[in-house]
């Protein structure tokens, strides 16, 4: 393997520094599809030997697509610990990929838009990123990669039921699109419960930041669709843009409605995060999130105009325990992290 972390650390993720649909709440997006091959047994029941055909075959299959052309394809297990960290910070990988002791392997293209995990929970997890709700976008880069490994591998799939995954909730679409909303208005404003808890035909799961069973931090909620079976994906796409559609008027309201009756209360929060971050000798990851979030509603809402969102978006990525130790060379303790994390945030912000 010839792979330069050091490079890829040093970079924001390239369509995070992008314009997108509905971006200044909407802070991402994704669509995952789960892919298994026919006749080898899920990832679960299959031997060290399926499943180090099943990575070669998707190494073959990456090589060979124009899609994918300049992939850079990386087994796991030649990985440090940190390096592994480092791809789950960028979302290229799931924490669980990591745990994992079998054969497995991650494919993604250049600017990151794309990510295959193989032999996860399924053979393949195909993973499509974008900014704001660019969803219609990732769709139709996703589904040319999706429609190209087709062709050249035999997808486990029934007529009945659709796409055959390890997990029973997965199976029809193999579909999971998700959102990430920032939503501090709605929060300040006392009704953040009431504009999550909405009834959709594809149901919504809310969760964390960083994911299933993680708690919400700096405002920030994933949604997502729970139903795949019996789906088509352009009615599980359209049906969560029409939610988050919603999800955003309810903050763009909230927001309005701070501006004009407590205006002072928000630029106090947002003065007191760049008081903090300018001064702070300490800083934990958690902690900058919730300061990013004032400042990114700050700049959105035309309070300060000294700080770029795509800066605030950068160090979201790049402030994380495992960057930071790429980042200055060393392995480090965390308070050694949180020391370098305050500096590089004074730095970029130029505070």
């Amino acid at each position: 393997m010839n792979f330069d972390f050091g490079n890829l650390v040093c970079k924001p993720i390239p369509w995070l520094q992008e314009s997108g649909e509905e971006d200044e709440i909407v802070i991402s997006c994704r669509i995952r599809l789960a892919r298994n091959i026919s006749n080898v047994p899920f990832p679960n029941r299959a031997s060290s030997q399926d499943l180090t055909e099943v990575v070669e075959r998707v190494q073959e299959t990456t090589e060979r697509l124009d899609q994918l052309g300049d992939a850079i394809f990386l087994p796991i297990e030649e990985l440090s610990s940190l390096e592994s960290r480092i791809l789950v910070e960028r979302r290229l990988i799931s924490p669980e990929f990591v745990q994992q002791k079998i054969p497995r392997a991650v494919a993604f293209s250049s600017d990151e838009k794309i990510s295959i995990m193989i032999n996860e929970e399924d053979h393949l997890r195909l993973q499509g990123f974008g900014v704001g709700l660019s969803l219609s976008t990732v769709w139709d880069e996703l589904r040319a990669v999706d429609d190209g490994f087709a062709e050249c591998l035999d997808y486990a799939f029934s007529d009945q039921f659709g796409y055959l995954t390890a997990c029973p909730t997965n199976t029809g679409t193999g579909m999971r699109v998700s959102a990430f909303v920032h939503l501090p208005a709605t929060e300040m404003c006392g009704e953040i419960e009431k504009a999550l808890t909405k009834k959709t035909p594809s149901g919504l799961a809310v969760r964390g930041f960083y994911g299933e069973g993680t708690d919400v931090i700096g405002s920030i909620y994933q949604i997502s669709n729970q139903l795949t079976l019996g789906w088509t994906e352009w009615r599980i796409i359209e049906d969560l843009i029409k939610v988050a559609k919603e999800i955003v008027d309810k903050e763009d309201k909230s927001r309005q409605k701070l501006m004009n009756d407590e205006r002072i209360r928000v630029e106090d929060r947002v003065f007191r995060s760049i008081g903090i971050l300018s001064k702070a000798r300490l800083l934990t990851s958690k902690e900058f999130i919730e300061h990013y979030s004032y400042l990114l509603l700050g700049v959105n809402l035309g309070i300060i105009s000294q700080i770029q969102k795509s800066t605030l978006n950068e160090l979201m990525i790049i402030t994380q325990p495992a960057h930071i130790q790429r980042l200055y060379g060393s392995s480090m303790r965390a308070l050694e992290r949180d020391v370098y994390r305050a500096e590089l945030v004074r730095d970029k912000l130029k505070l």
